[in-house]
């Protein structure tokens, strides 16, 4: 992992995953803009903390990351 902070999209900096707004590591930018990233906790079905993503689905800021996933419609209220 690495221990020194970047600017968000570098490798090393932290963003956010949408659509949940988890906090991540950016550990390497791929040829095909994917990334690799490392998540504090680990996933059924994969090895470590580590996957790989589509670029847009980082973030710099969480409210960004949870505001870019689907949207449920609301119901409009009774009267």
């Amino acid at each position: 992992m690495l221990h020194i902070p970047a600017d968000f999209p570098a490798p090393g900096s932290d963003a956010f995953l949408a659509p949940t707004g988890e906090q991540v590591r950016i550990q390497r930018r791929n040829d095909d803009g994917s990334l690799l990233i490392s998540r504090s906790s680990t996933v059924p079905g994969t090895a470590s903390g580590n996957m790989t993503v589509p670029g847009g689905q980082l973030h710099a800021k969480r409210m960004d990351a949870i505001n870019a996933g689907p949207h449920r419609r609301r119901r409009a209220a009774s009267r």
